[in-house]
């Protein structure tokens, strides 16, 4: 069995060579360019495993990804975009994937990387499945996978990549205008697609519009099923968007209200201490961080790196440090290792301690 990986680019000359780079050589990559006026054509032309198509971009990204399906020929599809990479075991974990269950779509864990901030974001997305005709994409933006006339069935796997394209900058310079009309174009048909609206409100919260973030999000929650893997994302996104806006009490009954629908996701709890501790609400604090550190790290929810391991127990530690309990505190700084700011804190605790 092999594996085709199929991308479309536009103007990606900042990010293709090192997304091909970080796929074996041996691998079919189909790269279908759609309109590019940089240097990303000549980029792709200088790999020999690339095959570059061109196509007129007609606003639709359903379109385009599946006219990059194709024209693969291996047996299974993985898609990228260029502004990702494979991971070092990345290759290995697909075709332990395919091995075991041949036949079954993939989500696959997507861990954003922006270098202006420490928080890695992981979410999942179907990025891998058979390559037989039945499967295409369908919807103009944030496309989804079809089998035949159905969204497509699939499995969670441990497939992870990165992906280095969220920083502030980037959406103002090659995104934000780009997604928000493709956005309004589709909510103006479609009102009522509370996806999309989640989607318009993470689109504004990127760039710190929190106002026209909070509108997006309560439309969102007009719409989304619940519970859904998405309404849990959109929920806790909403929550801290109104954190930054100041609106702690609201975050607080958001997340209160949807805490016994997602009773197993760290970061519900982790952003409820955090609320708590701005609350000044000292009698909940413990719990909540402590609820987090309970379930763990999560691959079922899009989740903050660390919410449930080193960030909850590491806020634990600085509760019970200005608490004044320097045993606890030294005792969750200990599990937050070896988080850089665990380390500090418990050289400093060890040395007042002694």
């Amino acid at each position: 069995m092999e594996i085709s990986v199929c991308m479309i680019v536009r103007n990606e000359e900042q990010h293709l060579r090192a997304c091909i780079g970080s796929i074996p050589d041996n691998i079919e990559i189909v790269i279908v360019d759609t309109g590019s006026t940089d240097r990303t054509t000549e980029i792709a032309e200088s790999y020999k495993n690339v095959q570059l198509y061109r196509y007129e971009w007609e606003e639709d990204f359903a379109k385009a990804r599946n006219y990059s399906l194709s024209k693969a020929t291996g047996s299974h599809i993985f898609v990228i975009d260029a502004d990702e990479r494979f991971q070092s075991g990345t290759y290995e974990q697909i075709m332990n994937y395919i091995q075991q269950n041949s036949q079954k779509p993939a989500a696959v864990m997507i861990r954003n990387i922006d270098e202006s901030s420490e928080q890695r974001r992981v979410h999942r997305m179907v990025r891998l499945f058979p390559n037989d005709g039945r499967y295409r994409f369908w919807g103009t933006v944030h496309e989804v996978l079809y089998k035949d006339q159905s969204t497509a069935s699939f499995d969670l796997s441990d497939i992870m990549i990165d992906h280095f394209g969220y920083n502030y900058s980037n959406y103002r310079e090659k995104k934000y205008g780009v997604y928000h009309s493709l956005y309004h174009t589709h909510l103006k048909v479609n009102p009522s697609d509370g996806y999309m609206w989640y989607q318009l409100g993470k689109l504004h919260a990127s760039v710190e519009e929190l106002e026209e973030a909070c509108e997006a999000f309560i439309q969102a929650s007009r719409f989304m099923g619940v519970p859904t893997l998405s309404h849990a994302a959109m929920v806790v996104e909403f929550a801290k968007v109104l954190r930054k806006a100041q609106l702690v009490e609201d975050a607080i009954y958001l997340l209160e209200s949807n805490r016994d629908y997602y009773v197993d996701y760290p970061d519900l709890w982790f952003q409820l201490g955090l609320l708590y501790i701005d609350a000044g609400r000292m009698e909940l604090i413990s719990n909540a961080f402590e609820q987090a550190l309970l379930i763990g790290e999560t691959r079922k929810y899009a989740s903050i790196e660390g919410s449930g391991s080193f960030l909850a127990a590491f806020n634990l530690g600085v509760f019970y440090e200005v608490t004044g309990k320097s045993e606890e505190a030294l005792k969750y700084y200990n599990m937050a290792r070896p988080y850089e700011p665990a380390a500090l804190r418990i050289d400093i605790l060890s040395r007042e301690v002694n």
